[in-house]
């Protein structure tokens, strides 16, 4: 006798199939395979990116080759356009910053100043310097707000030693590379991005085109 067929439910408990209404069936069945759609899709773009990036330092190979000038290696900026100017590649070098114990310290002489009321702190500029260590919702500083510090003209004798160790707790670390792809429909047209963005390609909503193709 073969065992009865059943499904997990959110429980995480056996329930059998003959028990599981025809909608649900049909709706575990529809997001699978939109899911696994969608994870076969994302191997696709990873290996677009890989092979885009592959070639875009092929390219940058062949544009150095002969030149003196050029540090090779790097893989920063870069990008080539077609013979005809109407298609560009490019690869933009993301790079992030991070602080290092330091600035804790530059944090702790900051709150003196702010403590001893200082020359051209009032409460405004206080509360908007404290606001520059209070963590973002995902947990970090904000780069912006504390690379801000930089342009205040605070007048204090360890306001200039507070800036200097911020300064020396930067740390510069490469991130991902954005590669990005554009093209013109003629020479006098704006260049446009080919973007891989399902929702640049989704239809509005209230099209009647919306309706064909859905699965019945």
């Amino acid at each position: 006798m073969k065992p009865e067929k059943t499904m997990t439910d959110a429980q995480g408990q056996s329930v059998p199939v003959r028990y599981v209404n025809r909608y649900d069936r049909q709706r575990d069945r529809l997001v699978r395979q939109i899911a696994e759609d969608w994870a076969r899709e994302r191997l696709r773009i990873r290996a677009l990116y890989e092979t885009t990036e592959a070639r875009l330092r092929l390219l940058e190979d062949l544009a150095a080759e002969g030149r003196t000038d050029r540090k090779l290696g790097r893989r920063g900026n870069f990008q080539a356009t077609t013979f005809d100017g109407l298609i560009q590649a490019s690869r933009s070098a993301r790079y992030e910053l991070r602080f290092d114990d330091r600035l804790r310290v530059a944090q702790e002489i900051i709150d003196e100043i702010i403590q001893e009321k200082a020359e051209g702190i009032d409460e405004d500029l206080a509360a908007l310097i404290k606001g520059v260590f209070r963590p973002t919702g995902d947990g970090f500083l904000s780069q912006a707000r504390v690379m801000g510090l930089f342009r205040l003209k605070i007048k204090h004798p360890r306001w200039q030693e507070a800036m200097d160790l911020i300064r020396d707790s930067i740390e510069s670390r490469r991130g991902k590379n954005l590669l990005a792809v554009r093209e013109k429909r003629s020479r006098d047209a704006e260049w446009e991005s080919i973007l891989l963005d399902i929702a640049a390609v989704a239809p509005v909503l209230g099209d009647e085109k919306l309706q064909e193709g859905a699965p019945a």
